[in-house]
């Protein structure tokens, strides 16, 4: 659930669901995001240009020569999000080697830690 609602300047939303950083309130966001992406795709929702999650905010950007604060605010109070436990992820391996002769500051840092 989505505990406020406000403007980012004139063509943006800003949803907060929460002041708390933990996976709980990120499932919640990730979820309206992944609900509203497919709205849009859908062109269900019109006027969305973007859509900016982070831990516990959702940004939502618009066209307002197509839609308002006003009808996204109401869509938005009408949603039934359901929390998806299951989410789009995927793992990316980074390669890294840290031989003398590459990792350069990989002695200065072990003296700091």
């Amino acid at each position: 659930m989505i505990k406020n609602i406000s403007n980012l300047g004139d063509s943006a939303i800003y949803c907060d669901f929460g002041k708390e950083v933990d996976e709980k309130i990120n499932l919640k966001v990730i979820s309206y995001f992944n609900y509203l992406k497919k709205l849009v795709r859908e062109n269900k929702i019109e006027g969305i240009t973007n859509l900016t999650p982070s831990y516990n905010k959702l940004i939502i950007s618009f066209d307002l020569s197509i839609t308002n604060f006003k009808k996204i605010t109401k869509i938005l109070e009408n949603l039934k999000v359901t929390s998806n436990n299951k989410q789009d992820s995927k793992k990316i391996k980074i390669p890294m080697c840290c031989d003398e002769e590459f990792a350069l500051d990989l002695i200065s840092l072990s003296k700091k830690l």
